[in-house]
């Protein structure tokens, strides 16, 4: 990866904690972090993108060998261990080596809920759309 490069990522309901963690480490080595979730495309699905501009010039720069190192090992065990050596899911703990959960809620949360508030937003209103077409009585329900 060059420094300076832009990432690209799919990921899945921010609130969850392996997702949490991504974007938590996106953030830290990137110069910016945004997530955009286009209404056309993606407004009934729990996905969006997470765009990392100036990956390698973040506040904590310094920790990406050790977070591509750690990744890598991850990856390894994910695809290779397990039963039958066939990999096994990633679970919430896979990523401490990135920050623990306990960090992450004492220290990220305000700006994890920057980051999917446009997401939340954009599936509440194809929500509040799907119910208005199906005729449920969505009155006194006020979208941001």
């Amino acid at each position: 990866m060059k420094t300076g490069g832009t990432v690209v990522i799919k990921l899945s309901k921010p609130d969850a904690v392996r997702t949490a963690k991504l974007l938590y480490m996106l953030d830290m080595v990137s110069d910016s972090l945004l997530t955009c979730k286009p209404f056309s495309m993606h407004a009934n699905r729990g996905t969006f993108y997470a765009i990392a501009k100036g990956v390698g010039l973040g506040t904590n720069a310094v920790q990406m060998p050790t977070i591509v190192e750690g990744l890598k090992r991850l990856w390894v065990e994910l695809t290779f261990s397990g039963d039958n050596g066939c990999g096994r899911f990633l679970n919430q703990t896979d990523l401490d080596f990135i920050v623990s959960t306990e960090e992450l809620v004492d220290h990220y949360l305000a700006r994890l809920i920057e980051l999917g508030r446009e997401v939340w937003i954009i599936q509440a209103r194809k929500l509040h759309d799907l119910l208005r077409k199906k005729g449920v009585n969505i009155q006194g329900i006020t979208l941001p």
